[in-house]
């Protein structure tokens, strides 16, 4: 590239001339390339952090609202009789704040938080549990077919994250096709890969060796464009019509917190096809995934402590620990919370707190505590992510995270944990 001026002019033997001063402007240019480039990721950059945190305030006041709708659901669900038909309306109070809790996760996710449970998965079990609902994502003409791999080695990750993004692409795949035709193809399997393969997921990812189990989601729509490809991990981009939430974006934030990536092959006319690639953990999906599910039978003694300022959260808590034969101290306050510790460090065995309330937070309830009695066993609470909540905790000694909304037998699991390591 080359910048230059002249001018013409008659020279004195009658002849026009023409005289200009030309200079290598190359380097500036590609400076000014290089500026505008890191201006324009700046501005992207600030757009999805503020994104970023309005989805995981509202995803935490959320968490908090469902905690008490599912843990109430399950503990009446212990109370009703076998017979009973209200058991069929309980569960199905529970699978749809199950849902919302998916859906909170998704704005975690696209928050910046990885994985809220780290639990052996099984891609293939978990897509034929969301058989019917999947079907509820596409019209009745349109052909869902399904091919479920079996005996996958698991996945290390969130559930309801991965079922969330299974759901997103397959009401990706229904609106590519027009309405009343098409078909749908959801297919799992596994795939050993070397380090020379590179999948594409928003820019070019090298993928390390290993095994890897997928799932992927193949439509007969109308394809994409290298424009549209180029777009679609962007928030609140969509070819339909506005206002659709986060979408892929949030389906590449979830895929890459497990530490997986995204292929993309799509062409105009000839249909799309996705496929989640996610590192496998090494185990067999004959193994039944690690969970306590005794935990609801298990009985203790002693005090516990409850520390939260919402009120369902708290009284959730408190019943449930009751149940399992403990005496329980609680209160909405963390300096009360700190006081009543004080007064009770002797007998109190465990002290379960929640991370974000108004007055204090729960950093300095833990001091706190920890002041009191430097052997104190804390389990916090949060509707945020581990990564996010419990940061300040690290090396520390805090004896458990609990992610809210949480089941009953999954607090007690972590008070088990706790108390009988």
């Amino acid at each position: 590239w080359v910048e230059g001026s002249g001018v013409a002019y008659r020279a004195g033997d009658g002849e026009m001339r023409f005289v200009a001063v030309t200079r290598d402007v190359t380097e500036s240019r590609r400076a000014a390339q290089k500026r505008q480039e890191l201006e324009e990721r700046m501005r992207r950059a600030q757009k999805l952090e503020s994104l970023g945190v309005l989805a995981g305030g509202v995803a935490h006041d959320f968490n908090n609202l469902l905690t008490p709708i599912l843990g109430d659901a399950s503990l009446a669900l212990l109370e009703a009789s076998s017979s009973s038909p209200m058991r069929t309306h309980l569960r199905r109070i529970q699978k749809a704040a199950q849902r919302a809790a998916a859906l909170t996760n998704q704005m975690l996710a696209y928050a910046g938080a990885g994985p809220l449970v780290s639990e052996p998965v099984d891609i293939s079990s978990l897509v034929a549990e969301m058989s019917q609902l999947l079907e509820t994502a596409v019209s009745r003409e349109t052909v869902l077919e399904s091919d479920l791999a079996p005996d996958l080695p698991r996945v290390m990750g969130d559930g309801a994250q991965l079922s969330q993004v299974v759901m997103n692409l397959i009401t990706n795949a229904a609106e590519a096709l027009e309405p009343g035709t098409g078909q749908i193809s959801l297919r799992t399997g596994q795939v050993d890969l070397d380090a020379r393969t590179r999948y594409q997921a928003g820019s070019a990812e090298e993928v390390p060796e290993g095994t890897y189990v997928y799932f992927e989601v193949t439509d007969s729509g109308c394809g994409m464009s290298p424009e549209t490809r180029s777009k679609i991990f962007d928030p609140f981009f969509t070819t339909k019509f506005t206002g659709r939430g986060l979408g892929l974006a949030a389906v590449l934030g979830i895929v890459r917190g497990h530490h997986g990536t995204i292929e993309i092959d799509s062409e105009l006319g000839r249909g799309t096809r996705i496929r989640v690639l996610l590192p496998s953990c090494e185990s067999s999906a004959s193994a039944e995934a690690a969970r306590d599910l005794t935990a609801l039978e298990w009985r203790t003694g002693g005090t516990a402590l409850v520390i939260d300022d919402d009120e369902g959260v708290r009284v959730l808590a408190e019943t449930t620990l009751r149940r399992a034969g403990l005496t329980v101290l609680g209160t909405a306050d963390g300096r009360e919370g700190i006081e009543i510790f004080r007064k009770h460090s002797e007998e109190i065995r465990i002290v379960v707190l929640d991370r974000t309330m108004p007055s204090i937070s729960g950093e300095e309830v833990f001091d706190g505590i920890r002041g009191v009695r430097s052997d104190a066993r804390v389990i916090l609470m949060s509707g945020y992510s581990e990564e996010r909540a419990a940061s300040y905790f690290v090396g520390k000694g805090l004896s458990g995270f609990l992610q809210k909304p949480f089941l009953p037998e999954v607090l007690l699991h972590k008070v088990r944990q706790t108390l009988e390591p």
